[in-house]
């Protein structure tokens, strides 16, 4: 797959970033780049939801905070050794399959060539066959405590929907999350329960003491893998006991995982007015 300017084309060979407008004509952070309104932006976001990465907002050509976190998620997501591939014939519907091309580029957001390349082989993968977003936020009803009728089926920010009797839950197609046997939905072992929209603290979904397990909560542990631990540092017998060691060097997947799922699509965040390309 070619990069550079010619990946940039469909968007009329800008970097677009935060702020950007096809009716102000603001293009690669300019105000009055091109003599004529155009759509740049908004292909910009019909490509991305076309791949699943909507950011619940329907294309509207303004690039703001919602374009940039599903720009962000496409960039994490692309870096992943596997992909959640369709599948053709005889039997359509999804795969997991290796990644022909991972996303070597800054998650930050903003369109370069390397994220342009990037939504390229999504749409146009060497199959023929698009990746799309393996991660997927719904809200259902919930009667006595049994999952009923899906109610939002694609849920982004944390404000989306403020429905307090509805339950939301995420599904992750790549299945990179073992969830406990006890805690699996409708025996999807890609589902967990994310909780219930509260007004009280986070001003979001809720995830309450019940929805959770040990093995899910964001920590050194549960984020880095085994290998790359350190070992308990030992004590002498009748000495006090050491301080406990600390990882300080999550890998930069799990980190950026951790980010996506957990801060990106539940709280509101702040995008820089430049984009820091390296090119």
């Amino acid at each position: 797959m070619a990069t550079g300017r010619f990946t940039l084309e469909p968007y009329g060979g800008f970097l677009l970033q935060y702020g950007d407008s096809d009716a102000a004509r603001r293009y690669g952070g300019k105000n009055g780049a091109v003599p004529a309104v155009m759509q740049y932006v908004r292909t910009l976001q019909e490509h991305l939801e076309e791949l699943g990465f909507t950011s619940g907002v329907t294309p509207d050509g303004q690039f703001g905070a919602s374009t940039a976190m599903a720009l962000r998620e496409l960039q994490i997501e692309a870096q992943q050794s596997r992909v959640w591939q369709e599948k053709g014939a005889p039997v359509p519907g999804m795969a997991v399959e290796t990644a022909a091309r991972r996303f070597r580029g800054y998650v930050n957001g903003c369109l370069d060539p390397e994220t342009a390349a990037t939504i390229a082989e999504w749409r146009r993968p060497a199959g023929g066959l698009r990746n799309l977003c393996p991660v997927r936020v719904y809200t259902r009803r919930v009667n006595d405590g049994v999952p009923g009728a899906v109610v939002h089926t694609d849920v982004w920010r944390w404000d989306q929907v403020k429905e307090t009797n509805v339950r939301f839950y995420a599904a992750d197609g790549l299945a990179r999350y073992p969830i406990p046997r006890q805690r699996i939905v409708d025996g999807d072992p890609t589902v967990a329960v994310v909780g219930a929209f509260s007004e009280a603290e986070t001003t979001g979904p809720n995830l309450g003491k019940v929805h959770s397990w040990p093995e899910a909560a964001i920590t050194t542990r549960t984020l880095v893998p085994a290998g790359l631990l350190p070992a308990p540092r030992r004590t002498r017998p009748g000495s006090r006991s050491a301080r406990p060691t600390a990882w300080c060097g999550p890998s930069r997947t799990s980190s950026a995982r951790a980010t996506s799922t957990s801060s990106t699509r539940t709280t509101a965040g702040a995008y820089p007015s430049e984009c820091a390309t390296g090119l």
